[in-house]
């Protein structure tokens, strides 16, 4: 299935009815939008908390998805991804 496109909005959100959003979100869409060699990207993509920091982000992030932490067992190792922002 492909995901949902949108022709008028460069960024699609997705989220799960139970999601609540604790900060805003604009490092990750300036992260999106803006090239890594702009000072808007560059500081965005510095300010992100990712799951891997040793790894290089491409050059265009297509996207961005959460780990489903709260749906897991405390002791598996791997976290499922959240299906509702994705």
């Amino acid at each position: 299935a492909a995901a949902p496109r949108s022709v008028a909005h460069p960024i699609f959100v997705l989220w799960d009815l139970d999601t609540m959003l604790l900060r805003p979100m604009d490092g990750l869409f300036d992260a999106m939008l803006h090239s890594p060699e702009s000072v808007i990207g560059a500081t965005a993509r510095d300010g992100l908390h990712l799951q891997h920091p040793a790894q290089h982000l491409p050059e265009q992030i297509d996207a961005f998805f959460t780990r489903d932490i709260t749906s897991a067992q405390p002791w598996e190792l791997r976290q499922g991804v959240q299906g509702g922002f994705l």
